[in-house]
């Protein structure tokens, strides 16, 4: 969606309801959200990260009727951040619809938290495909989000409580999975296992960009849908034609297997002096999985959790 030509307040409407939503571009020629509140929200003037928050009094042209609204500015000139903005408006904005003003600003400040979050390489279309294929075997997916990495530094795809995931995919028929090595133990006091699963083409499967829309719907916080947004257009622009390609569930759903970080072939954790890292490919075999199939793998993820809930 473009946004508006330089202008005051230039408008366009964005999202339509009681309350109007329009993307609108400043007398400054920044692009920004104009929400409309059901009443006056006091004065407010903030900077967050790369936005900016002011309430307001507004109305269209020619219109005597001045109404309550929260003008929400991009201050960033990079477009890659106007990109991640227009995403972050659709995860966010329509649940600052349904709440009071306090509520409103805090998924703002999330909003402006999630435009900060940097972005990796590493992760492929694959890859980010079976993270939320094991994000939806957690008991709820709102609960498989918020383990989920918060940046793509994050040593391990998943970590709550003293337990970490890591996630990993293979295509062919034999479970050969690449790792580094750091990523086959974890610090003292903490529980690794490695989630794999076969992700392979399918004309009957699921796209990336569709696995994380039903994802999407089906989770309640506005920053948790953000940042799965976020991740999987970053990923798609990357790799354009690998985000068209279709995965089967069906085959996800039978080769998904939990590895105790014990049971792999693994190189010790102290690497000879000098080496800071190491990339090692392993091939899995029924030996080495702990748990096989897509239910016993939800139960262990249910297990674990309910371990952290209950101390």
């Amino acid at each position: 969606m473009e946004t508006p030509e330089k202008g005051r307040l230039t408008t366009t409407e964005f999202m339509s309801g009681p309350q109007m939503v329009y993307l609108v571009r400043t007398d400054k020629g920044r692009p920004a959200f104009l929400i409309e509140r059901p009443a006056d929200v006091g004065q407010i003037a903030k900077e967050v990260g790369k936005i900016r928050i002011n309430s307001l009094q507004w109305g269209l042209p020619g219109s005597e009727a001045h109404r309550p609204a929260l003008l929400v500015t991009l201050l960033s000139p990079d477009p890659g951040v106007l990109r991640g903005f227009l995403i972050a408006g659709l995860g966010f904005i329509p649940e600052i619809l349904k709440v009071d003003d306090p509520t409103a600003l805090r998924y703002l400040e999330d909003l402006a938290a999630a435009l900060n979050a940097t972005g990796g390489s590493e992760l492929s279309v694959r890859g980010m495909w079976a993270e939320l294929f094991v994000m939806d075997l957690f008991p709820t997916v709102d609960e498989g989000a918020d383990a989920w990495q918060r940046r793509y530094s994050d040593r391990f795809d998943f970590g709550f409580g003293k337990y970490r995931l890591e996630v990993k995919s293979y295509a062919g028929p034999q479970r050969k999975l690449k790792f580094r090595h750091q990523q086959m133990h974890a610090e003292e006091g903490l529980e690794l296992a490695v989630v794999s699963l076969r992700v392979c083409e399918s004309a009957a499967g699921l796209s990336l960009i569709a696995l994380a829309t039903a994802i999407v719907a089906r989770l309640n916080d506005p920053a948790a849908k953000t940042r799965v947004m976020t991740a999987v257009d970053k990923i798609c622009d990357l790799e354009a034609e690998e985000s068209e390609l279709m995965f089967d569930p069906a085959v996800a759903a039978e080769t998904v297997a939990l590895t105790i970080a014990g049971q792999l072939p693994r190189l010790p954790a102290n690497l000879p002096a000098g080496v800071i890292d190491a990339h090692i490919d392993v091939e899995l075999g029924s030996q080495h999985l702990t748990t096989a199939g897509k239910a016993g793998v939800a139960a262990d993820l249910a297990r674990y959790l309910e371990t952290v809930q209950h101390g």
